[in-house]
């Protein structure tokens, strides 16, 4: 009896890594996150970016923007209703000026993302301030480029 099972199941393993991979690519066509909800991660890009080395801003460097850039993706697909694209934009310059070097265009940027998070611009809820504003304290090297986070917002 128990050799009627076993058999079958050791005749399915070398098969598994096929079937997993089928079912992985049947979910990427099944639709993804912009098909679902048009503009939720419009701008989002990947934080795993490859680049020739020495040009702009390596992986570490931007790694602090992806994560504000993604918290703020996830934060849009759960709250679609949200006025946050202008947030998004801002971030995305900052992306662009830590990939080429510009320091000055990275503390202006992040000053008025901090900003608009204190002042709770667009009109989002005080809710949604703190949490992008709990990510964006924690990851953003203020010191290295004399980023100024407003007081209200820091814990």
């Amino acid at each position: 009896m128990r050799r009627m099972v076993l058999v079958p199941a050791l005749a399915i393993i070398p098969w598994l890594p096929l079937l997993c991979s089928r079912a992985a690519d049947q979910l990427v066509e099944a639709g993804t996150p912009t098909q679902e909800r048009p503009g939720a991660f419009a701008g989002v890009e990947s934080p795993v970016r490859h680049k020739a080395p020495g040009v702009g801003g390596t992986p570490a460097s931007v790694a602090w923007v992806d994560d504000m850039r993604n918290s703020l993706g996830i934060y849009m697909w759960n709250h679609p209703t949200s006025q946050l694209n202008p947030y998004l934009e801002t971030l995305t310059l900052v992306r662009d000026a830590v990939d080429r070097g510009d320091r000055r265009t990275v503390k202006l940027e992040m000053d008025t993302y901090f900003t608009m998070l204190a002042l709770r611009a667009q009109g989002i809820s005080e809710a949604e301030a703190k949490d992008l504003s709990a990510v964006a304290v924690q990851v953003t090297p203020a010191q290295a480029y004399g980023i100024v986070i407003p007081r209200s917002l820091r814990r």
